[in-house]
């Protein structure tokens, strides 16, 4: 296997499906290198998930891991006859989605900091698969159905607030084990988790009480 990611030649390939499914792809123990990405390991800490410890070996290999995963999720739907969008959360997500999926018939959002274009762009879909924690947070708020790639101890948390259930997720430790995807992972088609709405104005409003605590500590300091 390859240790450096290269762009591949762009697939032409007409796309006319009606139906959307998203990807949120991140460089998840990847650095880029110009044009290419390279794998960034850590030899004394795990950035994602503090509390477990992971060999340079198993690092690879979920780096590894994940883009494969990814590559298979977008080519199951389209083989099923949706179109796939990725959508960034991060300038690095566009690029790094463009240099592992891009040989794919996939459309490529643009970053935007701009969070209402980032739920319009949302709106279009009929699932999601995000990655990222704010991938999760807004794909949870504007209520898509999704399937969690969870890479570390934010989305855990998140998906066990959210009461996501195992069937709606997968995560590193299933990487490390898994040898099939075909065989061994199991795809809603489409995603069909939606989180209920108790539990988002329940989050909802402890996040409002954890920010006007901090305001008010800020506005006590000497």
């Amino acid at each position: 296997m390859l240790s450096i990611l290269y762009y591949p030649p762009p697939r032409k390939q007409k796309l006319n499906h009606e139906k959307t499914i998203g990807l949120n792809v991140f460089p998840w123990f990847y650095k880029r290198l110009g044009y290419s990405w390279d794998f960034n390991l850590y030899s004394d800490r795990n950035p994602y998930d503090p509390s477990v410890k992971l060999s340079t070996h198993d690092q690879t290999k979920i780096a590894q891991q994940y883009v494969d995963l990814v590559r298979y999720i977008a080519q199951t739907y389209i083989d099923l006859g949706f179109y796939i969008s990725h959508i960034p959360f991060a300038l690095e997500d566009d690029l790094f989605a463009k240099s592992c999926l891009s040989d794919l018939p996939i459309k490529f959002y643009k970053f935007t900091n701009n969070p209402y274009q980032v739920f319009d762009n949302l709106q279009s879909l009929e699932g999601f698969i995000p990655t990222r924690l704010h991938a999760h947070i807004f794909s949870a708020i504007a209520r898509i159905p999704f399937f969690s790639i969870s890479y570390g101890a934010k989305t855990k948390n998140i998906l066990r607030l959210l009461q996501v259930p195992r069937s709606s997720s997968v995560d590193y430790n299933l990487l490390l084990e898994i040898h099939n995807f075909s065989q061994d992972l199991e795809l809603p088609k489409p995603p069909n988790f939606v989180c209920k709405e108790k539990h988002l104005l329940s989050l909802s409003t402890e996040s409002k009480v954890a920010i006007e605590k901090c305001l008010l500590r800020l506005a006590n300091a000497d």
